[in-house]
């Protein structure tokens, strides 16, 4: 393959140098190893005279001139320059809309908040009762009421066992004195 590089002096500036150096330096070392390197054209012969006839004759072509193999180029390839800086990070994107909101799930069986009822207190002894008034014209006629007898009203006995309610006072197992009553936590 013989080549023929570009003359920098006629070549446009814009052009000679568009990144090809490397590419180019690479085939000139490969036609100096392979020894194909095309040398200068050698000179024109001299034209022969123009016949005074009907058509001129063009004279020979001068013999091409030898030229020797060209020195080798001045050194192996360089080395790759140092990559560039990283560019800057682009713009987060935006964020995606939100999903739908899942269906309501069902309610779970109602608990039975309610404890065990208390045991009931004791009854208050019943008052006598008053005399029974005369009958004025046919009617009866009540009497005044007797006085109220003894209440139990001054005594409060709790339950002796938990209610489960939460605040409820109660009394495990029906001891008396200071510090016995428990209040439950339901």
């Amino acid at each position: 393959m013989a080549f023929k590089p570009l003359d920098p002096s006629t070549a446009s500036k814009d052009t000679y140098d568009d990144n090809r150096i490397p590419e180019v330096l690479k085939e000139v070392v490969d036609l100096i190893n392979d020894k194909n390197i095309q040398g200068p054209a050698g000179s024109t012969g001299a034209k022969g005279p123009t016949g005074g006839g009907a058509a001129a004759f063009t004279g020979p072509t001068g013999p091409t001139g030898a030229q020797p193999t060209g020195p080798a180029g001045p050194g192996a390839i360089g080395i790759t320059g140092p990559t560039g800086n990283t560019g800057p990070t682009g713009f987060a994107g935006n964020t995606g809309t939100l999903g739908a909101t899942g269906p309501t799930g069902t309610q779970g069986p109602t608990g039975n908040s309610t404890g065990p009822a208390g045991n009931t207190g004791a009854n208050s002894a019943t008052g006598a009762t008053g005399p029974t008034g005369t009958q004025r014209n046919g009617a009866a006629f009540t009497g005044p009421q007797g006085p109220a007898g003894p209440v139990v009203a001054n005594k409060f006995d709790p339950p002796n066992f938990d209610p489960h309610i939460v605040g409820a006072v109660w009394n495990p197992g029906g001891a008396t004195g200071v510090g016995v009553l428990r209040i439950s936590n339901g």
